[in-house]
């Protein structure tokens, strides 16, 4: 079957556009195949391994590692998915039996997913600041209007999803309102930036 990373694409549903920065193209729909792909890899303690080379000491089969959810014969390389998963290594001295647990997996995926679609720039350097907040990329924080939504802020605008769908979210609405008419929204802004610090605050 069809490996998951390349039902992928660059329309609206999996990379949003137009963005200001780098880390603004995620979209909730290309959040869920990240997920997936995390999925599908044998996880040992939590934590995923890159390469094709450990085995099962009972049954001998190979382990579903990282590097198995790409095609040898498709972007992005081989060398292009270790270049990206080294990326966020602090100790880059073994890169073949290194591991990453879920947030950065998935931040892995979609640095590969952007870069293999769009003509973007590297995403080279990765400072401290955002390494932290990649470490929050699969922690939801529910929603300070209470409508029972959840909050992901490491696209830096916002993702929301599930909630009771009978209610509004007020916060939701802000998205679809001009820049001036948010000054008649202060008790929504106030809320939407609370919501931030509470997914800022996790850890």
């Amino acid at each position: 079957r069809t490996k998951l990373f390349y039902t992928l694409h660059k329309s609206p549903t999996y990379i949003k556009q137009p963005v200001t920065s780098y880390w603004q193209h995620l979209t909730l729909e290309s959040y869920y195949v990240y997920e997936k792909i995390y999925d599908e890899c044998e996880k040992v303690n939590d934590k995923v391994a890159r390469m094709y080379h450990v085995f099962k000491a009972l049954d001998s089969l190979k382990v579903r590692s990282f590097f198995l959810q790409f095609g040898a014969q498709n972007r992005p390389a081989p060398r292009e998915v270790a270049e990206v998963w080294s990326r966020l290594l602090r100790d880059r001295s073994d890169i073949r039996n290194s591991s990453h647990r879920k947030p950065f997996v998935m931040a892995t995926l979609y640095m590969l997913h952007i870069e293999t679609n769009l003509e973007v720039s590297k995403m080279v350097d990765i400072d401290p600041d955002r390494r932290e907040t990649l470490k929050r990329f699969a922690k939801w924080v529910p929603c300070q209007c209470k409508c029972g939504r959840q909050w992901n802020f490491v696209n830096e605008t916002g993702l929301s999803r599930s909630g009771d769908k009978r209610r509004d979210c007020e916060l939701s609405k802000l998205f679809d309102c001009s820049s001036w008419m948010l000054v008649f929204r202060g008790d929504q802004v106030r809320k939407l930036e609370a919501t931030r610090q509470l997914w800022e605050a996790v850890v």
